[in-house]
């Protein structure tokens, strides 16, 4: 069973084509997990066993014993049940596929989308709307972009460049 994690998510913010690496990439080719990276996910688990244990009367599902694969199963069945506050749960395949999926853009396009998607959070919505328009025309003239209509015509799989 494919899952994905917290960190999945966060690793796709930084870089598109990481998740998909770290699933089906060549094991022998990962980056180690340094000491530095290892102290942040200790503060980052500490800082939210503290707010957890600081907003009182909430009825918090803690699954932080269990394996990635129970937690998953185990997070489906909380979220039917309506519980509010699931700590160290999982999802599982429907996001991955999502990721993947994601993954499989052009890679201008997805930059150019997470570029959007920053950058119009503090603009008015007619600004943003400017803003995106300009970068799709830029993106729409690129080498990928007339790589992905011709695949499309031949119904094959894109061949990105990165131009």
């Amino acid at each position: 069973m494919k899952t994905i994690t917290a960190q999945d998510l966060y690793n796709f913010t930084k870089c598109h084509h990481r998740v998909y690496l770290d699933a089906n990439g060549n094991p022998e080719e990962r980056v180690e997990v340094g000491s530095f990276v290892k102290l942040l996910w200790e503060l980052g688990l500490q800082t939210e066993r503290e707010y957890i244990a600081s907003i009182g009367n909430v009825l918090v599902a803690d699954l932080d014993s269990l394996s990635l694969e129970a937690a998953c199963r185990e997070t489906l069945r909380l979220m039917e049940d309506g519980v509010s506050l699931i700590y160290q749960g999982g999802l599982m395949d429907e996001a991955y596929v999502l990721a993947e999926r994601l993954c499989q853009g052009a890679p201008l396009a997805v930059r150019a989308v997470k570029e959007v998607a920053t950058r119009s959070q503090r603009m008015s919505w007619a600004e943003a709307v400017r803003m995106g328009e300009s970068i799709r025309r830029i993106v729409g003239i690129t080498e990928d972009a007339q790589e992905g209509v011709e695949a499309f015509r031949e119904k094959r799989a894109p061949e990105w460049k990165g131009r």
